[in-house]
């Protein structure tokens, strides 16, 4: 007779030749797709494989939710009714890998919870989801005035996607170890994004890894300094900007973490992504990101003062980091100084032109714009002559595009969603759960390098993966006050009957 090790041996291995079969048996069936082209062969392969990966894998929910932020900056997408022109937001029609893996997971979710009969206990989370909605219903009603309404349409698209992902996550963050996962997820798209753009730098265009998704057009940008010239890298996100943007999310929690993780681990793992990240940032030679991620690390002290957080081995940790962190400044000193004093072709002086453009047709159309993804339809109309390139730019001003296009309503609206947002992070940074509160503190410091980047940028309008990356990072904050609550109720419990204490 068998022993129960015995058989659970024997259960392995058949699991293992099992996963062997169906590898050999879909490799076999994928070979005639590798004559198309790199991306189609990946994606049909990929769609072969998942169905097999979903019934091996022992938690399907956390296997799609690691699998959806890590899917997120990898920009991997099919375009339908592509659009050519000037526009400040989607392109075409637009389906990524991670809104196929999020399909997936909603319908699931939805499953499983009609299955359980939960389905009447989904959140809604109406802190952020009704300025969310506003937002949303401005957008459609841009339709009015929209003089390309295809290309609203497009941008519309995206954002009702962006807000299914904010339920998702925000629903299916159950517990710590969820949290732990998607923070854990967006680290290692960090790091393959710094490898990536590190490779991208030895060459021109800069287009190392990119062809793989299928992506032709220049992805590395020349930017003609005093002594040199040199790629900026994009990684997976098209441009260096939307690459820096993606980094300044995240890096303040990298930062963080690295001082307050909760296991050695943790805080290691952090310090490599926050080393690796900033020269990662570096590289990108975004200015307005660089001066943003300054407000976005000093805001950090005084919350950590004023709670009481600066530990001896905090103050241990933050001297080590720091010293990290000049060995970086000393090694590309010569990089960071040219950038800085490097004539920038007029850039400046074009971003303050179509800024006051920008305001000339808010003027115009204040009650609701001309338009989601139309600014370029009108920004001819608005330009100063004195300097014709203000004529084509988009403005590099997320506030002043939003009120442009969705009208004075729909930027309120906005405005709404983010100080919610910032609002969300703050409350959930006072959680006696050490490990949530860091967090929540990182992704707080994030939405304030947020605030002063996107008034020199437009990244965060008009980029898909940043647009997810918003939205994910305000469902961690509301699943983390939600989880927070729990903590404490679980201590409370704990206090009065050991017991019944248990984990989240």
């Amino acid at each position: 007779m068998l022993t129960h090790a015995q058989t659970q041996s024997k259960n392995i291995a058949a699991l293992w030749i099992l996963i062997v079969l169906i590898a050999v048996t879909v490799g076999v069936a994928a070979l005639p797709l590798w004559t198309l082209e790199t991306k189609w062969a990946l994606a049909a392969t990929l769609l072969l494989l998942l169905p097999f990966m979903l019934m091996i894998v022992p938690d399907v929910r956390r296997f799609l939710l690691a699998g959806l932020i890590l899917s997120l900056p990898l920009n991997a997408d099919v375009n339908l009714f592509l659009q050519y022109g000037l526009l400040s937001g989607a392109h075409g029609l637009n389906f990524t890998l991670s809104d196929l893996l999020l399909l997936i997971a909603v319908l699931l979710w939805l499953l499983e919870s009609a299955r359980t009969k939960q389905v009447g206990t989904i959140r809604f989370y109406p802190k952020v989801s009704w300025p969310t909605l506003g937002l949303i219903a401005m957008m459609a009603i841009s339709l009015i005035p929209a003089q390309n309404r295809l290309w609203t349409l497009f941008d519309l698209f995206r954002f009702i996607k962006a807000y299914v992902l904010f339920l998702y996550l925000a629903n299916n963050l159950r517990q710590r170890s969820d949290v732990r996962l998607v923070i854990r997820m967006f680290f290692i798209g960090v790091i393959l994004q710094t490898v990536l753009s590190l490779w991208q730098i030895n060459q021109w265009p800069g287009l190392a890894g990119l062809r793989l998704f299928g992506i032709s057009a220049e992805n590395g940008t020349a930017i003609k300094m005093d002594f040199f010239s040199t790629t900026r890298p994009g990684g997976t996100m098209e441009s260096c900007n939307n690459l820096a943007r993606f980094f300044g999310f995240l890096l303040p929690l990298a930062y963080v973490l690295s001082l307050r993780g909760e296991t050695p681990s943790e805080r290691w793992f952090a310090r490599i992504t926050a080393v690796i990240g900033t020269v990662g940032i570096i590289y990108t030679l975004s200015r307005s990101t660089w001066i943003a991620l300054i407000p976005s690390v000093l805001i950090l002290f005084p919350f950590m003062l004023s709670r009481r957080l600066l530990t001896l081995r905090i103050i241990r940790n933050l001297a080590l980091m720091m010293m990290a962190g000049m060995v970086v400044l000393l090694v590309f000193r010569d990089l960071i100084y040219d950038r800085i004093v490097s004539y920038d072709l007029g850039s400046g002086r074009t971003r303050i032109t179509s800024a006051q453009a920008a305001i000339r047709m808010i003027k115009a159309h204040p009650v609701i714009g001309v338009g989601l993804n139309n600014y370029g339809n009108h920004a001819k109309f608005f330009y100063d002559g004195d300097e014709p390139r203000s004529r084509y730019w988009v403005v590099h001003n997320s506030y002043l595009l939003f009120a442009a296009e969705i009208g004075l309503i729909g930027f309120v609206f906005f405005l709404w969603f983010v100080l919610a947002c910032f609002s969300s992070a703050r409350r959930a940074s006072r959680s006696r759960s050490k490990y949530l509160s860091s967090v929540a503190l990182g992704v707080m410091s994030g939405w304030i390098g947020f605030f002063v980047a996107a008034l020199a940028d437009k990244s965060y309008k008009e980029f898909y993966v940043l647009v997810l990356t918003m939205w994910a990072l305000a469902a961690v904050t509301e699943a983390i006050a939600r989880l927070s609550q729990r903590y404490e109720q679980t201590m409370m419990q704990y206090l009065q009957d050991e017991s019944v204490y248990h984990e989240l």
